[in-house]
């Protein structure tokens, strides 16, 4: 699979200097010329999703199989893994 280097800026970039860099394949450039968005775009690695999936399903279990309501706004904050 060959893959070119594609340089895009940032949201909110506005000096002309590439805020970003990211390297996608021929096919995927493809894709997003001819669709205009990627899909699925991996964002975490499937070891690491197991990982915190089993941290969220053990706050669950102390709360009765459900996420703690009093937890449901920016949990992100409270459980930072």
């Amino acid at each position: 699979m060959q893959t070119q280097h594609l340089t895009t800026l940032a949201p909110g970039a506005h000096d002309g200097a590439p805020a970003s860099f990211k390297s996608l394949t021929l096919e995927a450039q493809a894709r997003y010329r001819r669709d205009g968005f990627l899909c699925p775009v991996a964002a975490i690695g499937a070891a690491q999703a197991a990982e915190v999936l089993t941290k969220i399903e053990a706050v669950e279990s102390r709360h009765g199989g459900a996420w703690p309501q009093d937890s449901a706004f920016k949990p992100h904050l409270l459980y930072p893994w």
